[in-house]
């Protein structure tokens, strides 16, 4: 069995499975965060997998969160009629423990520190945040033929021919702070992801 997390993005879904066998019969942290641009899944404070997506996170029509089986309504018009799923209700064998709802996309820094309390046996709300605190720091300028990225510390460009899922993002070499692209040579995209 492995740790597997999904998101709905439009009429796609957005899927990420661990690539090492998930360990069963004690006690382990689960976490996934999506930015916009990544999804990540980590176990034990640890990132096992990444994919990109593109897109909005679609809300989902039962206005619920379930952890440990998949939730139905048998009559749509009908909230009291929430139920597991009779065709797949996907039961967790098992207890959970210390669940917790994010508004923005953490950190893989927060991430380590949350699963880190836990295993000291702290609260979760013993955890100090850094979000980060501004939005990348980039510049771009436009000349005849070309365009010109400039961006701060903590961040890799990399770029597709296209944005048609599955997206094959590639680092772009070379290219540590900042970037030209000759606007001739047809369409190019480009993005910004933090480093580690």
């Amino acid at each position: 069995m492995s740790s597997t997390t999904a998101i709905g993005i439009g009429p796609n879904v957005a899927r990420i499975t661990g690539t090492a066998p998930f360990p069963t019969g004690s006690w382990h942290h689960l976490a996934f965060s999506a930015d916009g641009a990544q999804l990540r899944l980590y176990v034990d404070g640890l990132q096992v997998a990444v994919t990109d997506y593109l897109g909005d996170i679609v809300p989902p029509d039962i206005p619920y969160l379930s952890i440990g089986a998949a939730l139905n309504l048998s009559d749509p018009a009908d909230p009291t009629s929430l139920a597991p799923d009779s065709a797949a209700p996907n039961f967790m064998n098992g207890p959970v423990d210390d669940a917790a709802l994010w508004t923005r996309a953490l950190t893989a820094d927060e991430i380590s520190k949350i699963f880190a309390a836990g295993q000291q046996h702290n609260a979760l709300t013993t955890v100090v945040e850094t979000p980060p605190s501004a939005a990348v720091p980039i510049t771009v300028a436009h000349g005849a033929s070309s365009i010109t990225l400039s961006w701060g510390a903590g961040f890799k460009l990399q770029s597709t021919g296209n944005l048609t899922p599955p997206i094959q993002w590639t680092d772009v070499p070379n290219a540590p702070s900042s970037f030209s692209a000759n606007t001739a040579t047809g369409t190019q995209f480009y993005r910004l992801i933090s480093t580690p």
